[in-house]
């Protein structure tokens, strides 16, 4: 890690000496409300404008392959989105909560109601697709064909 040398007031190293030194989020959170809407329609305008160009509207200078976003913006927001919902999650499975949504699960299950109906309607065609019944055949002759010799697949 880099040691600051320099005086200043916004320092971006984290062992400055300085401790009146606050991030850009702190900075932006002590702003009027007023300068806040501003900075919303700027961010906006900017997003719509990368939109209508098919650029990402994260980074705007990589074109959009990922819906509106960059693969490189769209891994980003992926592993930000699943650190901060795992933990979550994690937390609701731990206080014997529903996973998803946080309600009280149904009796001898780890989701609600409203999620485990869900799933049921999801079980019920799940074998059905032709890619499925496909690929459990492959399985069958695969297994069988190792299998078929005894334990070992001999």
């Amino acid at each position: 890690m880099k040691v600051c040398d320099m005086d200043c007031f916004n320092c971006k190293f984290p062992d400055c000496i300085k401790e009146d030194v606050y991030s850009e989020n702190a900075r932006y959170c002590n702003r009027s409300e007023e300068y806040k809407k501003k900075a919303r329609e700027y961010a906006k305008k900017k997003r719509d404008e990368a939109r209508a160009k098919g650029f990402c509207i994260i980074c705007r200078k990589v074109p959009a392959t990922h819906g509106a976003k960059c693969y490189e913006c769209y891994r980003r927001q992926k592993r930000y989105d699943r650190k901060k919902n795992t933990g979550k999650r994690q937390m609701r499975h731990a206080l014997g909560l529903c996973y998803f949504c946080g309600a009280p699960p149904k009796e001898g299950f780890r989701v609600c109601e409203k999620h485990y109906s869900i799933y049921q309607k999801a079980g019920a065609h799940m074998g059905s697709h032709p890619n499925t019944q496909k690929a459990r055949e492959e399985y069958n002759k695969w297994f069988w064909c190792h299998n078929a010799g005894g334990k070992n697949g001999k």
